[in-house]
């Protein structure tokens, strides 16, 4: 549900979330309390970021993974395009 989900719930405020990880207790998501602790849930993060940004720009451009392709909405990246912005 995301922080706006838990604040429409009446779960608690995205501001306010942090602070009892920062007062070194524990944190809850969706009244469940979540049983670790800052530094761990910061490892986690680093490890799960860095495994995704990892395989999005891998060196070998064939083995790269993007989501969805380029991100171009307007057609910006057409060789005609490129040639007109020069």
């Amino acid at each position: 549900p995301g922080c706006l989900g838990a604040e429409l719930l009446g779960q608690g405020d995205w501001y306010s979330a942090p602070l009892p990880l920062l007062e070194g207790g524990h944190s809850q998501y969706m009244g469940a309390e979540v049983p670790f602790d800052l530094g761990t849930l910061l490892a986690i993060e680093f490890a799960a970021m860095a495994g995704v940004e990892s395989l999005r720009g891998g060196a070998d451009a064939e083995k790269r993974i993007y989501p969805g392709g380029a991100f171009d909405p307007m057609g910006m990246a057409s060789d005609e395009k490129k040639v007109k912005e020069i």
